[in-house]
């Protein structure tokens, strides 16, 4: 056997002087030449004398990203290249006096690799290729007056075009203009056009959609050659007009096809979105044809700009901007999205965090403007304290009160309610609480221009913001180096970070992340700020989006880093607001924070998106609505009580009880104490009762009697079925403007049950399933399904099983809850053999494993009816086999097996 013996270049160099030669000539020629090799084209040579080589051998060469090959010491300027050519005008026109140069700024010996596919290079010529253009004209600011009107035409506004012979009269009235810069245009654009190009001729970028048909004509945003006009037009053509209306006495400049209607003059736009302009003949004065449009551009038919390079006017991208913003604030809004009758009044706590040192922990609340007029009183619980608050005094202004370091969820509730025996009662209103402090990780307020800390989410700090950090005493001691932390009470301290963008940043990320917060170099945030919103309008289950009202406005805080990206753009930012009535568009200077008040906003939904202008950003939005009049909120109020604690629910929101076994509502009266069902509204209240599980299903709806009771009886009875026969889901008791309140039922198992009834099913069926063992048309309802809806699945088919023979597999699906509400998933696979041994065949193996990881599943079950045994996926250990008739005899067993085949038990 020969063994293959690696050589380095001296060794090579000994063995083989072709070699050595070869490679000490392309070495020579590369330090000159500033362009990459073909390895194929220089090695040939040798490769046809039996010589093995590559240039890889030898450290003096290197591999370009295209497959050529250059010095190792070299410098490949390919993407310079590219950025200077994608923000450039011109083509490089001597490209290796220009890479010469480059030397000079690197102090290396920089070279291009021409098999790159971004370039085109024609002798000393590099320009991009045909893929890196956009499909936007090069608008060039100036050019030879040769090349005018000869291969170049002027790109002009509409109004500067329909004026245009006015500014090129000669004479010193030009000084009188108000905006002198209107007669130069917005720069020149090479073209070719089958005719010859003459001073009649100019360009127009098209400014709205009134001449484009459902088929045909011409658009926003798209560029179109015009003819001043020396003759009159056909009545199918075309034409930029100017004119004064004849009865509002205003001019206008448009493009419109002319036609006649007896003595009538008709301005007709092909969409039927912009008015007709109507003129009678003695008007006929008024109105001037000043040019016809002779052909629509497209992009084969001028030079086109680099992708980098945003047009003078830069038409397209904006209104591409626009369509997708708008299409994105019907989407947010759109009614399936939008939660009927979940309102958010805006009644819950805020953290604050103010100058450090002891007391500097709050918890702010109100104004509560919109909480009913049944509630006098809030109480706020802590960590082992309480404190009343007059409701009176939160409806009209904000109130303050200080915390210490909590570690558990703060809650308030409704104090002052009269109950039966005439004691007072607490009422828990079941709106959004605080989570506990973090021990773990720093907890992070940023600071608004009071200098007060807002608690956030994101542990990620901006370099243009200022925050404080809470750090606990547990968290501090690991640190491997003490921030300048200030201390408060309880062993817990405050670190100030204020000029962040200032301080030493390799020592400031190795700190930060020590507390698990990262630094941000440069952003885009939206926040609304000082306006309160008259109300939150719920998107599905967590998420609301505010509503102001349209007297006071909203307004927004912006933060935008500095550097970067938004450097290399001189900080440029563009803020677009989108509704159904419209959009603006204004350009805002980045860096820093600022606020930006939106008013004279009619009423509707809106959308807020700012962006920086070459698109290195992601671009941050917000959605709000605007009303006319605040919302008003119903004076009735309803309450429940389950187990005997009256709850009293909220206008327009959900309530949402924890889960527990809703099938001990009928046994309702042998445990009135412990779990009852009460339900009072006003007399003749409207209440449906649904079910939720993977939808929401209406079992019935009843009105309250006289004395503002329902039939409980009734609705136990509606709900029965659902409540028996499913393991989670909810009751839904919806209230309409009064609250809704969703019971979760979650069927809690118990060992001594499930061990009652798989006793049964093993004595009834353990014969009839040993002798039609492998029949499973007739095991599977009768024997399968039981044990497995015993074990906490259901089951299902598994399709991925085709062509597998007399192995026959299921789906083992389980039912929980989660944060979401109710779901169904896939736990494991059962697979429904023969004949169950402990060892089992290695072909039927590899079968399951194929079938397990194409369901994407890691555990499965087997069993052959009443052996039972689990395995998981690729194991090939020998299974544990239980015998199901053995098991449900031994107390121990069971649980056991309980233990390795349930779930959720």
């Amino acid at each position: 056997m020969t063994s293959m013996l690696t050589l380095t270049v001296s060794e090579l160099t000994d063995l083989s002087p072709n070699i050595s030669n070869l490679f000490n000539s392309l070495v020579d020629s590369l330090k000159i030449t500033r362009l990459s090799i073909d390895e194929d084209e220089h090695l040939e040579p040798l490769r046809r004398q039996g010589e093995e080589i590559s240039l890889r051998d030898d450290p003096s060469f290197r591999a370009t990203p295209y497959g050529r090959w250059i010095l190792a010491e070299s410098y490949l300027a390919n993407d310079d290249l590219y950025d200077h050519l994608n923000t450039s005008l011109d083509p490089i026109t001597d490209l290796f006096s220009w890479l010469k140069e480059f030397d000079e700024r690197i102090g290396r010996h920089t070279v291009f690799c021409p098999r790159d596919q971004r370039f085109v290079l024609t002798r000393d010529t590099l320009r991009l290729a045909e893929q890196e253009l956009s499909d936007e004209p090069l608008v060039e600011p100036e050019v030879a007056e040769a090349q005018q009107y000869v291969t170049h035409l002027p790109l002009l506004k509409m109004y500067q075009a329909a004026y245009r012979d006015y500014w090129l009269q000669s004479g010193d009235d030009i000084l009188d203009l108000e905006d002198a810069s209107a007669v130069k245009p917005l720069g020149w654009i090479r073209v070719i056009l089958p005719a010859p190009l003459d001073r009649r001729m100019f360009i127009v970028r098209i400014e709205d959609d009134s001449m484009r048909g459902e088929s045909d004509g011409v658009g926003r945003c798209e560029y179109a050659v015009f003819y001043c006009q020396s003759r009159e037009s056909g009545e199918d053509r075309p034409v930029l007009v100017r004119g004064v209306d004849g009865q509002t006495g205003e001019g206008i400049h448009c493009l419109r096809q002319i036609r006649r209607d007896g003595d009538r003059i008709v301005l007709v736009p092909l969409s039927r979105q912009y008015p007709l302009f109507v003129f009678n003949e003695p008007d006929g004065d008024l109105l001037e044809v000043v040019a016809e449009l002779t052909q629509v551009l497209t992009p084969g038919m001028y030079s086109r700009a680099p992708k980098g390079i945003e047009g003078i006017a830069d038409c397209r991208t904006q209104h591409r901007q626009v369509l997708e913003m708008e299409a994105k604030v019907r989407e947010f809004f759109e009614p399936g999205k939008v939660v009927p009758g979940k309102r958010w009044m805006d009644m819950s706590v805020r953290p604050i965090c103010v100058k450090p040192g002891n007391g500097c922990l709050q918890v702010e609340l109100g104004p509560f403007r919109s909480s009913p007029s049944s509630i006098r009183q809030l109480r706020l619980f802590g960590d082992g304290w309480w404190r009343d608050f007059d409701i009176e005094r939160l409806r009209h202004e904000r109130v303050r009160v200080m915390v210490p370091p909590w570690t558990t969820r703060l809650t308030w509730q409704a104090v002052g309610f009269e109950a039966e025996d005439g004691a007072q009662e607490v009422v828990d209103l079941t709106l959004p609480g605080l989570e506990g402090l973090s021990v773990d990780r720093a907890t992070i307020f940023k600071l608004d221009r009071e200098e007060v800390g807002r608690l956030v989410k994101d542990q990620r700090l901006a370099l243009t913001e200022s925050y404080r950090l809470l750090i606990s005493p547990a968290l501090l001691r690991e640190l491997p180096v003490r921030p300048p932390v200030v201390p408060i009470e309880s062993g817990w301290s405050i670190w100030e970070l204020s000029d962040i963008a200032t301080s030493d940043r390799m020592e400031l990320v190795e700190q930060l992340g020590e507390l698990g917060v990262e630094l941000r170099q440069e952003d885009l945030q939206l926040e609304f700020v000082v306006v309160p919103p008259t109300e939150r309008c719920r998107m599905g289950e967590e998420n609301a989006y505010p509503s102001f009202l349209a007297s006071t406005g909203a307004v927004i805080n912006l933060m935008a880093g500095q550097g970067g990206a938004l450097a290399r753009d001189e900080g440029e930012l563009v803020l677009l607001l989108v509704s159904d009535q419209g959009y603006q568009r204004q350009s805002l200077a980045a860096g820093g924070s600022r606020l930006l008040r939106l008013t004279d906003l009619r009423a509707g939904q809106y959308g807020v998106e700012v962006s920086d202008r070459r698109g290195d950003l992601t671009p941050a939005r917000l959605f709000f609505e605007v009303v006319e009049l605040p919302p008003a909120y119903p004076r009735s109020c309803c309450r429940i009580a389950l187990g005997g604690e009256w709850i009293e629910l909220q206008a327009g929101k959900l309530l949402v009880l924890d889960p527990v076994d809703l099938r001990l509502l009928d046994e309702v009266e042998q445990v009135a104490d412990e779990l009852g069902l009460r339900i009072e509204a006003p007399a003749g209240w409207p209440l449906r009762v649904g079910w939720g599980s993977m939808g929401v299903e209406v079992l019935h709806q009843a009105h309250a009697d006289q004395t503002g009771s329902y039939d409980i009886r009734a609705i136990l009875a509606a709900t029965r079925d659902r409540r028996h026969q499913l393991s989670v889901g909810e009751m839904i008791l919806d209230l309409r403007e009064l609250g809704r309140v969703a019971l979760q039922h979650r069927r809690l198992p118990d060992v001594r049950a499930i061990t009652e009834a798989m006793t049964e099913l093993v004595i009834a069926h353990a014969q009839t399933v040993r002798l039609r063992r492998g029949e499973y048309l007739t095991t599977i309802p009768l024997w399968f399904e039981p044990v497995l809806a015993l074990l906490g699945y259901s089951i299902a088919d598994c399709p991925a099983t085709e062509g597998m023979g007399s192995l026959r597999v299921l789906r083992l699906i389980h039912d929980e809850w989660t944060t979401n509400g109710s779901r169904q998933s896939v736990t494991r696979l059962l697979f429904l053999l023969e004949e169950l041994t402990e060892e089992l065949d290695p072909g039927l193996q590899c079968r399951m494993d194929s079938i397990l990881s194409r369901e994407q599943q890691r555990d499965s079950l087997l069993s052959d009816g009443l052996q039972w045994a689990s395995r998981r996926f690729q194991s090939t250990l020998p299974v544990k086999v239980r015998d199901l008739e053995l098991v449900v005899g031994s107390p121990d067993a069971f649980l056991d097996f309980l233990r390795e085949m349930g779930e959720g038990i």
